[in-house]
């Protein structure tokens, strides 16, 4: 009865054990999947500023957009550095871990393998069937030849039951030497990877500050876009809020003549701009304007690339995007203003059911005021920024709060 205790020991040890490593081994392969589709997405985003960045020296060397470019990029390699910090983590916290595992289960083995010989010593004396007849038939009385009979009967089951779970300690031991194995040659690869990226950011440090150093020679052209572009956001403002009036002098209409007594309904369909909470619906479920390109200017007060001691003000998100990249509709919605800019390039500003869309620097526009459009309607195509040199395309996000929100809240992935 002891060797059956121990046996049933042994095996649910196991199992345990079994489980807990199949548990830990599918979480830890979800962390590394996902660490391996953020590292290819920045490769693929790197490989794309990296070709803008190639037209834009080869045509426009030491301007403002080969400096957002740089700085995109340098961002986007920053991110790559983290990502591989967190795989070098992920391959140190496994192979502590199966460097705890491979000794226990080692001396599973090793118990197993003690435990097989003394059954196979027992089994030996009775490994004639002559032998186990007599065994049986020796009994002082017919229950306790039954008992032997049921004795030797659990000795083969043990046995079997041992010499399975001596094979499965093998086989699962084999294979977590192979993986630690593979770790540390993965890891390597990775210690490798590090050193190129931090190589890398290294020099694009350098050409950064030795652009800006070029570029802060050409003060007067930079305060002169600078002017500009506030004049631009300006203009946008000013749209944006004649819009958001006019709905509003629209909804309160609608609002007095729900009032009146009437048997019909106000043919009015309206809508006014719904609060940011409910928007919020749309987070996530808009399209991008552009299919491809770079974001070189984020949302929010911005220190100035050249100058850190001014700040910009930005309403929306820049795509410094290839020439003549077309521009669609992130959701359905109706244009509301076609406008032109002090730019020379013109902006469209679309109303959909719980939002505003601004979409400017356009050189061309395919849509006409009033027209209903669905998501993914091209608007028109991007114009190219004389001072910036570059075509940018700039993208807003308004809600009735009358403030601009981050439409890299609201984009799809």
């Amino acid at each position: 009865m002891h060797r059956i205790n121990i046996t049933k020991y042994v095996q649910f040890f196991l199992i345990i054990l079994m489980i807990l490593n199949n548990v830990l081994s599918a979480q830890s392969e979800s962390q590394k999947k996902k660490l391996e589709a953020q590292k290819s997405e920045l490769e693929r985003q790197i490989k794309k500023t990296e070709s803008l960045l190639q037209t834009t020296r080869k045509n426009r060397k030491n301007s403002l957009a080969e400096l957002d470019l740089l700085n995109a990029k340098l961002r986007d390699n920053q991110k790559m550095k983290n990502i591989i910090s967190s795989e070098l983590n992920y391959a140190d916290a496994k192979l502590s871990e199966i460097s705890k595992q491979i000794p226990i289960i080692q001396q599973n083995i090793q118990d197993l393998s003690v435990g097989l010989g003394k059954i196979i010593t027992l089994m030996y004396v009775y490994q004639t069937q002559q032998n186990r007849i007599s065994y049986i038939i020796s009994a002082s009385s017919f229950n306790k030849a039954f008992e032997r009979y049921q004795y030797l009967k659990r000795l083969v089951n043990i046995y079997n039951l041992q010499l399975k779970n001596y094979q499965s300690s093998l086989q699962q031991l084999t294979a977590l030497q192979k993986e630690y194995e593979q770790l540390k040659i993965e890891k390597q690869k990775l210690i490798a990877q590090q050193d190129s990226i931090l190589s890398v950011i290294e020099k694009e440090i350098n050409n950064k500050n030795a652009l800006v150093n070029e570029l802060k020679k050409k003060e007067t052209n930079l305060e002169k876009q600078i002017k500009e572009q506030k004049k631009t956001q300006e203009e946008i403002n000013k749209q944006i809020q004649l819009i958001i009036k006019e709905l509003e002098k629209a909804r309160a209409a609608k609002l007095k003549a729900a009032t009146k007594p009437s048997t019909t309904a106000p043919s009015t369909t309206t809508k006014p701009i719904a609060s940011a909470s409910i928007a919020s619906n749309y987070r996530g479920k808009i399209s991008k304007p552009v299919d491809n390109g770079v974001i070189v200017g984020n949302f929010g007060t911005q220190k100035h690339p050249v100058y850190p001691g001014i700040t910009i003000q930005n309403n929306g998100i820049d795509y410094n995007v290839n020439t003549d990249e077309t521009v669609k509709c992130v959701y359905d919605g109706t244009v509301s203003a076609i406008f032109s800019l002090p730019n020379q390039l013109k902006a469209v500003i679309v109303k959909h059911e719980d939002f505003l869309s601004v979409y400017s620097n356009l050189s061309t526009i395919y849509v006409k005021q009033n027209q209903k459009i669905n998501k993914g309607t091209p608007i028109g195509k991007t114009g190219y920024l004389n001072d910036y040199k570059a075509n940018i395309l700039h993208f807003e996000i308004w809600t009735d709060s009358k403030e601009p929100e981050n439409p890299l809240y609201w984009l799809s992935n």
